[in-house]
Formats: structure tokens, C-alpha cells, sequence
């Protein structure tokens, strides 16, 4: 593949998704580190990731650019739904992301959570 001919936006596209990939490949052995230190439970570890992870959406589609589309109005019908949705879905997903690293050693919470859709 020649990568002389890309545009910036593409390589910084590549650059991102090598970053993205860097940060799933260290997950596994800091998230075990951190649960191996005894300085944080894994609720606790879970609320940190939901609550920052949620800031940080909110700031990204607070100050995002017009040119990364336009912005979609929610109705205020559908807020609970939304709220009891994000809720089953992302701290089922990390509690059990957490309690299951607790329980394994990083390479075989790496592998499971990999091969996994």
C-alpha cells in the first residue's frame, strides 16, 4: 500500500485507529492492575468508567464541529428510555467486564473479550 498518496485526514484516520487498538490491548493488564492494588473495588472501577466515559461523550457532541454532521434533536418522550437502555446495556457490560477480570488473569479476559461480537 503506498502511503505517500494518502491525504492527511486519511493518515490520521490510521493514526487513530492504531491509537484506538493500543488503548483495547492495555485495558486488560491496567484494569487487573488496578483491581490487583486493592485501591479500588471493581464497582468503584466500574462507576469511574461509566462516568467517564460519559463526560467525555458529552463534551465531544457538546463542542463537536458542524462538519461532523448535523445534530439530531432527541425527543423528551424518549429520554427514559434512552436512560433505562444506556443503563442495562453499558454497566451490565462493564460490570461484567470488571467482575470477570477480577476473577481471570489479563490475557484470557483479553481473548474472551476479543473473539466475542
Amino acid at each position: 500500500m503506498n502511503y505517500a498518496n494518502k491525504t492527511l485526514e486519511q493518515k490520521l484516520g490510521m493514526v487513530a485507529i492504531v491509537f484506538a487498538n493500543i488503548c483495547w490491548g492495555l485495558m486488560a493488564p491496567f484494569l487487573k492492575t488496578l483491581l490487583n492494588s486493592g485501591n479500588v473495588s471493581p464497582w468503584g472501577l466500574t462507576g469511574i468508567r461509566i462516568t467517564m466515559g460519559a463526560l467525555l461523550l458529552w463534551i465531544i457532541g457538546t463542542f463537536a464541529p458542524e462538519s461532523w454532521g448535523t445534530r439530531q434533536k432527541i425527543e423528551s418522550k424518549d429520554f427514559p428510555f434512552i436512560f433505562i437502555a444506556g443503563m442495562l446495556v453499558i454497566a451490565l457490560n462493564q460490570s461484567l467486564v470488571v467482575f470477570g477480570m477480577s476473577n481471570t488473569n489479563p490475557v484470557e479476559a483479553t481473548v474472551i473479550l476479543t473473539v466475542t461480537p
